[in-house]
């Protein structure tokens, strides 16, 4: 039996690789712990939003409109809490290779001008606390017959919720948001353009990855998680599609571009 004893570069190496282990372990808690307030921040703020408009409701005496126009903001602000709890929920999906036939859920062909329209309506209450004008132009989606893609709409969703969650989120008070539509012999692009924080040319090549945010979207709201894109982009991979993103200074033009057939 070796009672051969360890030499003392062994013992430092040791060390050393406890060390090691130790500050990984440290800055991965650190991680978990500021994500999780990031977390709680973002799904805090439609809650408290939600609530302070119950709370108008019970005023005596309401006037009509005004209630029809606080039911309206609390049914928008419970779809975005919605999609900000699906964002969560997605992240262990995607970080697999799936396909969409992993999914549960059918594909179907979804209309792109339909479904931008719809969101547009759920981030109204949102855009007008800011002045925002958020216009899909519809004749660039008519002038190419109102295309459809092949796609599960649900995930699809998350991706229009994810960038309009951003326009609305960075864009400069009182700016516009336009959705369009640009097509080629691969791809329906729709194109969500916004003026606001600016990307540079360095963060728009790291936008898209997981934990990655522009260093003027981190002044501006320093809290987030930066899953939006990547959530997005994944999703759009998942459908054979892609999501890139174009800017000149404070006007970023992000593109979802889903293939044909």
């Amino acid at each position: 039996m070796s009672t051969e004893k360890p030499s003392d570069q062994k013992i430092e190496e040791l060390q050393s690789e406890i060390t090691k282990l130790r500050k990984e372990r440290d800055a991965a808690e650190h991680a978990k712990s500021e994500y999780m307030q990031n977390v709680a921040h973002q799904l805090a703020a439609p809650i408290n939003a939600i609530k302070l408009n119950i709370d108008a409701l019970k005023r005596p005496r309401i006037p009509l409109k005004t209630a029809q126009g606080l039911l309206n903001s609390i049914y928008c602000q419970g779809t975005i809490l919605a999609h900000l709890v699906k964002n969560f929920s997605l992240m262990s999906d995607l970080e697999a290779n799936h396909n969409l036939e992993s999914f549960r859920e059918e594909p179907e062909h979804v209309d792109l001008c339909l479904l931008c329209v719809s969101f547009v309506k759920d981030f109204q209450p949102i855009a007008d606390a800011k002045k925002l004008k958020i216009e899909v132009l519809e004749n660039e989606f008519e002038r190419h017959r109102r295309p459809r893609v092949w796609a599960i709409k649900n995930l699809l969703s998350q991706v229009v919720y994810n960038l309009l969650e951003n326009a609305t989120k960075y864009s400069d008070r009182e700016s516009d948001i336009t959705i369009g539509l640009e097509v080629n012999d691969t791809f329906y692009s729709v194109r969500f353009t916004s003026s606001g924080a600016p990307i540079s040319p360095d963060e728009a090549r790291t936008i898209f990855n997981r934990g990655v945010r522009g260093a003027a979207a981190k002044a501006r709201h320093p809290a987030g998680t930066g899953f939006g894109l990547y959530i997005a982009r994944r999703i759009m991979e998942i459908h054979n599609g892609t999501l890139t993103v174009a800017t000149n200074r404070h006007i970023s033009a992000f593109k979802m571009n889903c293939r044909k057939g």
